[in-house]
This record gives structure tokens, sequence and C-alpha cells, in this order.
């Protein structure tokens, strides 16, 4: 990863490469809003375009179709407490873009998620 990160999120590709998302650069800072993917074949990390959203402690799963799919977290406002994400960011690895995927009702802060197989995703825990 091009940067120490705290509270990322990690998830494995459809391809076998590894995807860290977001985090926070030290403690008492505001989440990021950018990931890298590492090619173990090639030992090198590569930067990929910017998230919508800012977050850390966040969800992660690979859809079947080799997108990722982003949700929940935490991003943190030092001077007015903590702000928690309801939305959800989509990354296509193919094109390197990410999209705005639906909201959701309920904040989650650390949430674990799973791709069931018929394709739904089961989001648990969080706040």
């Amino acid at each position: 990863m091009p940067a120490e990160r705290n509270d990322a999120t990690g998830v494995t590709l459809s391809d076998g490469k590894f995807m860290i998302i977001g985090g926070r650069k030290a403690i008492e800072l505001p989440a990021e809003d950018d990931s890298a993917i590492y090619d173990p074949k090639r030992n090198i990390w590569i930067a990929t375009s910017q998230m919508n959203e800012s977050r850390c402690n966040a969800g992660a799963v690979t859809l079947k179709d080799g997108r990722v799919f982003v949700a929940g977290g935490v991003y943190f406002i030092t001077d007015k407490g903590f702000y928690y994400p309801q939305t959800v960011d989509i990354y296509d690895p193919c094109t390197d873009k990410w999209s705005k995927g639906p909201s959701h009702k309920y904040y989650y802060a650390t949430p674990a998620m799973v791709l069931l197989e018929n394709g739904n995703i089961l989001l648990i825990g969080g706040k």
C-alpha cells in the first residue's frame, strides 16, 4: 500500500489480486477516499480512482461479476464527532471507476458482508 493505514477494509478480487479500501493515515485523522490493489504476481501496489465517499471500518464484498461493493463505515470529523455514511460505492476493476450504489436506511460501522449464492448481499453487524 502506498501509505500506512488504520481501519482499512480488504477484499480479494476475482482475479486473485487484493484490494485495500479507505482507512485512516492516523488515528485522529478523517477517513480516506482512496484505495489500492496489490498484484502478487508482479509484487506491486496499483492506486485506483477515488471513491465517492471517504470511509474507514467499512464492509466490502466482491460480486459475482468482479465488481466490489463497499458499504457503511465511519468518516471521522474531529471537531464535530462522527459521520456514518449510509451510502454504497461500487468499484469496477475493468474500468477503474467507482459508481454510487443504493443508500441504506441505517448506518453500519465495522459491518461484515457476505455474498449469498443468489447474488444478494448479507450485511451483518455494525451500529
